[in-house]
């Protein structure tokens, strides 16, 4: 994990906003740094955190495809929507917005970051996609946009190339048909 994103998460989420709630951390297993033990101290202290991932590890409670968020957990289980640099590694990035979308109670918040065009390839498990501020705007343009950011800055800084976007799924929530929506993708 980036550190900017561990920046932006302490700038833009307040402790109001994941105490006693439940939540689900998409992509949590330890690889470098996590935000779980900033998320589960006595300032944000959530009322349940379910890490879930593809293989097995620390912090992880399940494994689950993030394709399967809602199969698993169900429409609404979740108050706070962590994914942290996980999105550029999923094969079908539609359909895991929308779990992330779904299984967010109405009221709820999304917390994603990932990759933008120029950061380089990394594979692991698999590398497919990079996301702009632009395609934040329409992908989640059927939810409140509360923060939307990247790493853009210095020119020693640009090797990071990282968005950062918090939203608030709306009470009557409709979902986007994002199907024709295109996005970078890596060869």
């Amino acid at each position: 994990m980036e550190p900017n994103a561990v920046r932006f998460f302490l700038e833009t989420v307040h402790p109001h906003e994941v105490m006693y709630k439940n939540l689900i951390d998409i992509g949590s297993r330890l690889i470098d740094m996590s935000l779980k033990p900033i998320i589960k101290s006595h300032w944000y202290n959530p009322a349940t955190y379910t890490g879930i991932d593809l293989f097995e590890g620390e912090y992880v409670d399940k494994i689950c495809n993030a394709e399967d968020i809602v199969e698993t957990f169900g429409e609404n289980s979740f108050e706070f929507v962590l994914c942290v640099e996980m999105l550029e590694h999923v094969k079908d990035w539609r359909k895991v917005i929308s779990n992330l979308k779904r299984c967010c109670t109405p009221e709820g918040f999304i917390f994603i970051t990932t990759r933008m065009p120029g950061y380089p390839k990394h594979d692991f498990p698999k590398d497919y996609w990079r996301y702009n501020i632009e395609d934040m705007k329409v992908i989640f343009s059927d939810c409140i946009i509360e923060n939307l950011g990247n790493d853009e800055g210095p020119e020693y800084l640009m090797h990071r190339k990282g968005i950062f976007v918090k939203v608030r799924k709306l009470e009557k929530f409709v979902e986007n048909d994002l199907s024709n929506h295109k996005i970078c993708i890596l060869v």
